[in-house]
């Protein structure tokens, strides 16, 4: 949900003069100092820990989104591709989950489960070296070009206070959750309320057919039943 306001920046502030490159290079340094943390630290409070993985997970959603951004536009530029790049990322995804998957049980059950974010850390840390090199085709904007672009703000405002608006309902639904933790009727309330406005925002304020991806997107979760959280608890219950 805070992607949009990812997005936003990074497309109205060229950071070092990239919209894209320097974002990935300083989340990737950020989430493999968390991982370096999360390895190397035997007594973490939970506070901290939970600190740690926010920043390793917002390495993750950046550059996922950002590297997202850059093949659509290939795409959009070279439409006679069709699906064949996202088909190959999602290959890509597929693999490597399947491969975690085998490799963390074992050494989670025969090591200590901190040994894990160690081989994380080379991980996090692989994408700076092409990102550096250029491989994202990530042009540097001009010197004229530097700094805010006001205009872009003003060209799109419904969808620039869109995802400004729906980050803040991400973030507020988590700080719910951790005040209200035993207070479910708390956190159901907040969250169909966030639910309803932005359902409303998103058909008042984005482009048709992009709202309507949005509505089904948001619709398919949440009528989807998921049972994955009770199996866990059974999977993992001695």
């Amino acid at each position: 949900a805070v992607k949009g306001v990812m997005g936003v920046i990074s497309d109205a502030y060229p950071l070092f003069g990239y919209h894209k490159s320097s974002y990935i290079i300083l989340s990737s340094a950020v989430g493999t100092g968390a991982f370096f943390m999360l390895a190397s630290t035997t007594e973490l409070s939970v506070t901290f820990a939970g600190v740690l993985f926010l920043a390793a997970n917002f390495q993750i959603a950046l550059a996922d989104l950002l590297c997202e951004g850059r093949y659509a536009a290939l795409m959009q530029a070279k439409p006679e591709t069709g699906s064949t790049m996202v088909s190959y990322v999602w290959g890509c995804f597929q693999i490597g989950s399947l491969i975690a998957s085998m490799f963390v049980g074992p050494v989670a059950d025969h090591y200590n489960p901190q040994i894990l974010f160690w081989f994380m850390m080379p991980m996090a840390a692989s994408i700076i070296i092409p990102t550096g090199l250029g491989y994202l085709g990530d042009k540097k904007v001009s010197p004229e070009k530097e700094g805010w672009d006001w205009e872009l703000v003003r060209q799109y405002p419904y969808i620039v206070t869109f995802c400004i608006i729906m980050a803040f309902v991400a973030l507020g639904n988590a700080l719910i959750d951790v005040i209200f933790f035993d207070e479910h009727w708390w956190q159901m309330t907040y969250a169909l309320s966030g639910a309803l406005l932005l359902s409303v925002l998103v058909l008042l304020w984005l482009p048709r057919r992009l709202a309507l991806c949005n509505m089904y997107m948001f619709l398919a979760t949440i009528l989807y039943i998921n049972i994955g959280g009770a199996l866990d608890f059974w999977f993992t219950a001695d």
